[in-house]
């Protein structure tokens, strides 16, 4: 079977990678998840990032270096077994006998096949933003290198516009001095370089909690947060005994300044360690009758609204399970994954009149430690949600904005300036939301 001919003209993104073969990868994890979950885990990474990467085409073109010239045939049938068109992927074997070479080699192959830009990265790295990829490429119009420090003092991705063998050769690969080694090469190269925002590697058991941390920021349904739920991964510090945690539903279509304001108004005015804001799926009762926008997108806006905020979180419990999914079934997924925190259901004075009707409301109540409402205009509250069960008031000051009306004003064309994060305004802006 062959494999796809490489593109020429166009940037090209340099994935390094492994077949994801059980004791041939990921080697450091293996000692304590073992062999087996261990490769699980490489190939959710490797899967994931092929999928993220191939979304650049046709500006940029994947081509993915297997180590191994022999695993070329094996991972096309395990892309196509996957839904990944290899058409998509530019696959081929690296060269040579050390990193440098290989790193070497590869750029050399990029060029001489006509690529305008190379960037060479590895699939160790799930979080990291798209954009930084695509920075390194835009930093080239100006600088002749581009390069991401990783956590460890390596580096998660070198760019260039041109092959610079030098900068390969004699480096102290695999040691915290690489990315000083290499920026000091690039000074006496006379190369004007372009440093990204550090990130990290998962390639320890420390940097896999951090990921399992930090698991909110994984895009819905990937490969790897559907692992990372295999893996009997221990519960954070943030997640003892003795942590008080709002959980904070809703479709967050867009998230907006009122959202935010009565979730910090909660933390306060409940002594809440942390509130966990929990986008839906899909929710169970009809939406305006409309399409949701999609989930990544909404976690992303998310993400950029409450990035400040410590005591604020990201969770994809609901997202994650693409379906549509009620409040007593989260609440014990919930329930699972903070075990030993008291849980505080924040909801709103609307929903809170409702809620009699909602799914089997009594054991709601009965997997929390209170129920958090919060007064929004115009609407009475009850004097009590059930039969017996009180609720904790959360008085916030009354902000009237709605996500509708972010959307229609979005939609005709007005400002939503002071009504929605300044990043979140970008975010709707870059990405043509709700036009």
């Amino acid at each position: 079977m062959a494999f796809p001919v490489e593109r020429s003209a166009r940037s090209h993104l340099l994935i390094f990678a492994k077949y994801p073969r059980a004791g041939e990868v990921k080697t450091r994890l293996a000692a304590t998840l073992g062999a087996d979950p261990s490769a699980w885990l490489y190939r959710a990474f490797l899967l994931d990032a092929l999928d993220l990467y191939r979304s650049l085409r046709p500006a940029v073109e994947p081509v993915l270096l297997l180590s191994d010239a022999g695993d070329i045939e094996p991972m096309l049938e395990l892309l196509a077994g996957e839904g990944i068109d290899p058409d998509d992927i530019t696959i081929r074997a690296q060269r040579g006998e050390t990193l440098g070479e290989r790193l070497r080699n590869g750029f050399d192959e990029a060029f001489a096949g006509g690529a305008r830009a190379a960037c060479a990265i590895g699939s160790d790295h799930p979080t990291l933003p798209l954009d930084y990829v695509t920075s390194a490429f835009a930093a080239l119009g100006d600088h002749d290198m581009a390069i991401g420090p990783a956590d460890d003092g390596g580096y998660y991705l070198i760019a260039l516009r041109r092959a610079q063998n030098d900068l390969f050769a004699g480096m102290p690969y695999s040691t915290p001095e690489l990315f000083a080694e290499t920026m000091r090469a690039a000074a006496r190269m006379g190369l004007r370089t372009s440093a990204l925002p550090a990130w990290y590697d998962v390639d320890d058991h420390d940097s896999l909690l951090r990921l399992w941390r930090e698991r909110g920021l994984l895009p819905a349904g990937s490969r790897t947060l559907r692992v990372l739920g295999t893996l009997g991964l221990p519960a954070s510090p943030a997640e003892g005994a003795g942590r008080s945690i709002g959980i904070y539903g809703g479709t967050f279509d867009p998230v907006h300044n009122a959202h935010l304001l009565l979730a910090e108004s909660a933390r306060e005015s409940l002594g809440l360690d942390q509130v966990l804001f929990l986008p839906a799926f899909i929710p169970p009762h009809k939406v305006d009758g409309r399409a949701l926008t999609p989930a990544d997108c909404r976690l992303e806006m998310l993400r950029l609204a409450i990035a400040s905020n410590p005591g604020f979180a990201l969770s994809t419990t609901e997202i994650a399970s693409g379906k549509v999914n009620y409040t007593v079934d989260t609440l014990a997924l919930l329930r699972a994954e903070y075990p030993l925190a008291a849980l505080t259901l924040l909801i709103g004075g609307d929903s809170a009149r409702d809620f009699p009707g909602w799914r089997r409301p009594e054991e709601i109540a009965a997997m929390v430690s209170s129920i958090g409402v919060m007064a929004r205009p115009g609407v009475e509250l009850p004097e009590e949600i059930l039969p017996g069960v009180s609720y904790r008031r959360v008085d916030s000051p009354l902000m009237e904005i709605s996500s509708t009306d972010i959307r229609e004003r979005v939609g005709r064309g007005e400002s939503i300036r002071y009504r929605v994060p300044d990043q979140v305004i970008e975010y709707i802006n870059e990405h043509g939301l709700y036009r």
